[in-house]
């Protein structure tokens, strides 16, 4: 067995904040990939305690691959749709016909909304990047100052990828409560992030934007990029939107099922079997993902070739995404083996606070240290939810989302959505701290709040 490098064992918390600060310094200031520096600072968590490297090394692969397998296919699942939404035009063709339909005055409540159902399948940047055109387009034809429409559109974007599956932060989330306790119902856990997701970005979005283009009224880019071409024949608007939610039917299906059609006087239902199956995360997806393959591609055209090259570029990007969240879900392993987790749950005890602000809290923390949702959600769930669970009382689906608001905490210099915001929107460094790092941390705010409003009515 390889002996530790201490000579002296740290207390686990002065260790945890040194493992931190070098993470921080290894992802800002070194520029290494995340997925290295949360191995090196896990290994390096471990060496100060006094714990066997040997012994971490295998904690880390243990917990890279529990957390994997929970997430890997069904954020690779979404991607697909995703992509096959914006490849189609089906994802355009939905924010034209919502945005037409609310008419010039409702236009920063359209974008929010538009925004937050394309963001659903899809990652923060490919939402950006596909609504960054007609967002510009609007604010020229309409005379708006550029940021009362791109505060709605950022707040719809990012309300969706912090709260709802299958993102991959929240999936991490969920995979370690299923860990900890199978007492989850993800149907559940979708329906609350949608009933606090839409007025989240409601709030932070449309209503702030109508005073923040007053302080920051942003500019126009002078040159934004078209969007992802798409086929002559687009997908229509009600295909386009059965595309999109077909996956959140099923899981709400399988939950209804769970609730109500069960058990009959006869045993279990004929029917309960099947929806159970379809609406189960992994297969709710693989079936959304093959009718999204089959109906697009029939709608508009798209021969095998050009489906299997959709489907092909769009998996790349997702293996640097899994490679974090795993590489969290091993530091997170290490925090446990070692002990960490259990003196943070023990001093977040001392303070008396409720598991739902003790999550959100450490995840904030997380967040502005270093810089990543993913990976502040990420590992902030292996330290709260072995603990949380055992509360009596908890809502563990209010738990992950009191976690997923705060992994939107003051996105500042060291995140990489800050930089896409301000290189693409034209802002400078200051103005981007006035508009985006201040609306995302509002969202974390508020969202908390709501999320205790919510626990309080559902007690």
């Amino acid at each position: 067995m390889i002996e530790t490098l201490a000579s002296v064992q740290l207390d686990p918390l002065l260790a945890l904040a040194l493992a931190i600060g070098g993470l921080i310094a290894l992802v800002s200031w070194g520029r290494l990939n995340g997925f290295i520096a949360l191995a090196i600072a896990a290994f390096f968590l471990a060496a100060v305690i006094g714990k066997p490297l040997g012994d971490a090394v295998h904690s880390f692969e243990t917990g890279f691959g529990k957390t994997l397998a929970h997430v890997a296919l069904v954020l690779a699942l979404g991607t697909i749709i995703g992509r096959l939404m914006t490849d189609s035009g089906g994802a355009l063709v939905i924010a034209e016909t919502v945005i037409k339909k609310m008419g010039p005055g409702g236009l920063p409540w359209a974008i929010g909304i538009v925004a937050f159902i394309v963001g659903l399948p899809s990652f923060f940047g490919v939402g950006f990047l596909l609504l960054l055109p007609v967002v510009s387009s609007l604010a020229q034809q309409t005379g708006r100052p550029m940021m009362s429409l791109a505060i709605p559109m950022l707040a719809g974007l990012a309300a969706s990828h912090g709260l709802t599956p299958p993102h991959p932060g929240v999936m991490a989330a969920f995979a370690e409560v299923q860990k900890n306790s199978g007492a989850i119902d993800f149907g559940k856990l979708m329906l609350y992030a949608v009933v606090l997701g839409v007025p989240l970005m409601l709030i932070c979005g449309p209503l702030f934007g109508m005073w923040l283009g007053k302080i920051v009224p942003g500019r126009v880019p002078a040159s934004t990029a078209a969007p992802t071409a798409a086929p002559a024949t687009k997908p229509g608007f009600g295909l386009a939107m059965i595309t999109l939610v077909l996956p959140i039917l099923l899981l709400f299906a399988a939950s209804f099922a769970d609730g109500q059609i069960k058990k009959t006087p006869l045993g279990v239902h004929p029917f309960y079997t099947w929806i159970s199956f379809a609406g189960k995360p992994l297969t709710a997806m693989i079936l959304s993902t093959l009718f999204a393959m089959v109906a697009l591609s029939w709608r508009c055209g798209f021969s095998r070739q050009q489906m299997a090259r959709s489907v092909e570029e769009c998996l790349g990007p997702v293996a640097a995404v899994l490679l974090i969240v795993g590489a969290g879900g091993g530091f997170g392993q290490v925090l446990r083996d070692t002990g960490v987790a259990d003196a943070i749950n023990a001093q977040t005890k001392q303070w008396a606070l409720s598991p739902l602000l003790a999550g959100w809290m450490i995840t904030a923390l997380l967040r502005f240290s270093v810089g990543s949702a993913t990976a502040a959600i990420t590992i902030a769930s292996s330290i709260v939810v072995p603990g949380a669970v055992a509360t009596p009382g908890i809502n563990l689906e209010l738990l992950i989302l009191a976690m997923g608001c705060g992994s939107m905490f003051c996105s500042h210099l060291n995140d990489g959505g800050f930089w896409i915001v301000k290189e693409y929107l034209n802002l400078s460094v200051v103005e981007t701290l006035k508009s985006w790092t201040l609306m995302i941390t509002s969202m974390s705010v508020v969202g908390l709040i709501l999320v205790l409003l919510l626990d309080a009515i559902l007690r």
